[in-house]
């Protein structure tokens, strides 16, 4: 994720941003293609995922039958890029709105200071079980 930060001074007041009335660019690798994983030197296993689903119908009479079906899913070797510059507590709380019932929701930002470290760093990924607190996801119904 990259991001640029600019003024706006719009000089004729019409609510369009023209070229004119931007201002120079903060980041100067802005829109320039970096590699944001970067492969492990031991090698990561794919990510796959595995499912088996079962299902049955049975006609009861003309025009009535029964089903039922069951399915599971496992993903495995998920992975997860970590960025070891940006921790939790680089991240501030903003309260917004919900424009349906106006519940208050609180969403978190990057500290300004910290955006350089964001857009710059080269997190590396790792295979989500050697996380810890992560586990390997499953589900079925």
């Amino acid at each position: 994720i990259q991001s640029d930060d600019r003024t706006w001074t719009d000089t004729n007041r019409d609510n369009i941003a023209q070229e004119t009335e931007i201002g120079p660019s903060n980041n100067a690798a802005f829109g320039l293609p970096f590699l944001s994983r970067r492969p492990d030197p031991d090698g990561l296993d794919r990510e796959y995922d595995i499912e088996t689903s079962l299902a049955i119908q049975h006609e009861l009479m003309r025009g009535l039958s029964v089903s039922g079906s069951w399915f599971r899913r496992s993903r495995l070797n998920e992975l997860r890029t970590d960025n070891q510059l940006i921790s939790f507590a680089d991240y501030f709380p903003v309260n917004v709105y919900s424009p349906i019932d106006g519940e208050e929701i609180t969403v978190y930002n990057l500290n300004q200071d910290k955006r350089a470290r964001f857009s710059r760093s080269t997190p590396t990924p790792q295979t989500a079980t050697s996380v810890p607190g992560s586990t390997t996801g499953s589900s079925s119904g």
